[in-house]
């Protein structure tokens, strides 16, 4: 990704320096280095995954996978970046899908000096459960 690399050369370091899982229906093969393709089902991949020892696993954009790794109780945090963009009735759905509310706590969070926030909840549970 070269224009990645020009316009943030410190974050395209770490990006392709990292171990990355990619979970597809149709991929079959990654050209990105470091890059595992996990096809199958996600969700007993991923909890395979998620009990051996070393770094945490972390969904960047993908709300399905979220939904459906939340309903297997596989998210131990939803660290949330929110970006003060109005999308209208043109924007997407984070968690698109999901059949049923999960309660948050919020943990912790971090403003960042363009006016981004990072929020990171932890589930507590089923919406109206507890």
């Amino acid at each position: 990704m070269p224009a990645a690399a020009q316009n943030e050369p410190l974050v395209a370091e770490r990006m392709n320096a990292l171990s990355k899982l990619v979970c597809s229906r149709t991929l079959r093969e990654a050209a990105w280095n470091n890059t595992t393709v996990l096809q199958g089902n996600a969700e007993e991949r991923l909890q395979v995954l998620k009990h051996q020892p070393g770094a945490d696993l972390v969904i960047l954009g993908s709300g399905e996978l979220g939904v459906a790794l939340g309903a297997a109780g596989l998210i131990d945090e939803y660290p949330l970046v929110v970006i003060p963009v109005v999308l209208g009735r043109r924007g997407r759905p984070l968690f698109g899908g999901l059949e049923y509310g999960v309660e948050l706590r919020l943990n912790r969070f971090r403003r960042f000096g363009n006016g981004n926030m990072l929020l990171c909840y932890e589930p507590r549970g089923l919406a109206g459960t507890s």
